[in-house]
């Protein structure tokens, strides 16, 4: 590549990053805590072969579709966010480390659900770089039709008219090929002329999009799918998923 081309991509992604501040955004998904405990190793545990941490910090990021939704923010765009939360300390939390321009009203607030929360602890010394030592996940409760059809609804509300929609699936069972298929017939000409989607096991059931970008997590993909389906990749990457 000379330095014509360079520039000009460069020119290009200036030109692309300008009118993020003009678009709005749906993200739709399963959303998720992200929590990280900071803290020193001190020794090792004479109780077993473990490490003693002495506590530094605790902080709270989105993850999930509320990772995406962060992402799309910094780059300037008006986000509208669609998930589910359980009425529990970690949804407050999940909620409150949202960026500013995120809107959440399509967030669900329901009763009995328990907000996925991963944890990860980072231990160190004191000049050295913090490692993960250990995670810890605790898993959402199960999804009723009664939430799911609140989520649907919601979404149909946000996407109505948008520039894009981003759906993040990490296979909680909220997010379906189904339900976007619904939520497209319900809105018809008002569907966004944009759809991606990040589908961790459900990749292939997300059929028959032009114009629309499919994002797998390539390794996951390929282990469920069979390597031999990587010719079609490139069709599939580029939003020509007829036929496959």
């Amino acid at each position: 590549m000379d330095s014509g081309d360079a520039q000009q991509r460069v020119e290009r992604s200036r030109a692309i990053l300008a009118r993020f501040p003009r678009l709005r955004v749906v993200v739709a998904g399963d959303l998720i805590a992200d929590e990280f405990i900071y803290g020193e190793v001190e020794r090792i545990s004479r109780e077993a072969p473990v490490l003693i941490v002495r506590y530094d910090s605790t902080e709270i990021v989105p993850g999930g579709a509320g990772n995406a939704a962060s992402n799309v923010a910094s780059l300037g765009a008006k986000v509208e966010l669609v998930g589910v939360v359980g009425k529990d300390e970690s949804a407050k939390r999940l909620t409150r480390a949202l960026p500013p321009r995120t809107n959440t009203r399509g967030i669900v607030s329901a009763p009995g659900y328990v907000t996925p929360v991963k944890t990860r602890v980072l231990a160190g010394g004191v000049h050295s770089a913090k490692q993960q030592v250990v995670r810890i996940d605790r898993a959402g409760t199960a999804i009723d039709t009664r939430v799911q059809g609140a989520v649907e609804t919601a979404l149909v509300r946000a996407a109505r008219g948008a520039d894009a929609v981003i759906l993040s699936d990490y296979g909680t069972g909220l997010i379906t090929p189904a339900l976007w298929q619904r939520v497209r017939a319900k809105l018809g000409a008002r569907t966004p002329p944009i759809a991606l989607a990040d589908s961790r096991y459900a990749l292939a059931d997300f059929r028959g999009y032009w114009r629309r970008v499919l994002t797998p997590e390539f390794i996951r993909w390929m282990r469920k799918y069979n390597v031999r389906l990587l010719p079609r990749l490139h069709n599939l990457i580029w939003g020509n998923a007829q036929g496959f």
